[in-house]
């Protein structure tokens, strides 16, 4: 049976436990074919020299 919908997941742009300090590794994550985009949801990056 073929599925309807294709599951997509958002990873996190920065490191929770460092409240938003530190990035994620996103080029690692970016090679996990179900990863299609970076989010903080909803909470913006406000260091601009990440």
């Amino acid at each position: 049976m073929k599925g309807l919908v294709n599951i997509y997941t958002k990873a996190c742009i920065t490191k929770k436990d460092q409240r938003g300090k530190t990035l994620t590794d996103m080029e690692k994550l970016s090679r996990h074919s179900s990863i299609v985009a970076f989010s903080d949801d909803g909470n913006p990056v406000l260091y601009s020299r990440l």
